[in-house]
C-alpha cells in the first residue's frame, strides 16, 4: 500500500475488511483473495479511526486532521452523513442509533 494503516475492521460476515489509511482513504478488501473491492477518499488527512455497524450496512470514519466524522453506506461510493467532531451530543446519539 505504501501508506500507514491506522485502523482495520471486518464485516459481520467476514467476507471483507476495511483499512483506514494515513492518506485519508478507506480501502475495502476481499478476505478470500485480498483483492481491492473499492477505494474511497474520505478525509483530507489521516483517518484516525474506523468502525463498522453490526449489520455491516454502514461504516464510520474519523479524520484527525479535518475534524470530521463521516458515515458511509458500505458498497456505495458516497458519504451518507458528515459531522464535525466538535458537534453536540445529539449528533453522537444519532451515531449510536445508526450503529446499534
Amino acid at each position: 500500500l505504501g501508506v500507514s494503516i491506522n485502523s482495520v475492521a471486518f464485516t459481520s460476515d467476514g467476507k471483507e475488511f476495511l483499512a483506514a489509511l494515513g492518506n485519508g482513504e478507506v480501502t475495502i478488501f476481499s478476505t478470500d483473495n485480498l483483492t481491492v473491492n473499492n477505494k474511497l477518499k474520505l478525509h483530507s488527512g489521516s483517518i484516525s479511526s474506523l468502525a463498522i455497524s453490526s449489520t455491516s450496512a454502514f461504516f464510520v470514519t474519523s479524520g484527525s486532521e479535518d475534524n470530521l466524522v463521516k458515515i458511509i453506506k458500505l458498497h456505495h461510493k458516497f458519504c451518507k452523513s458528515q459531522i464535525n467532531q466538535q458537534t453536540n451530543l445529539s449528533c453522537l446519539i444519532h451515531l449510536l442509533f445508526i450503529f446499534s
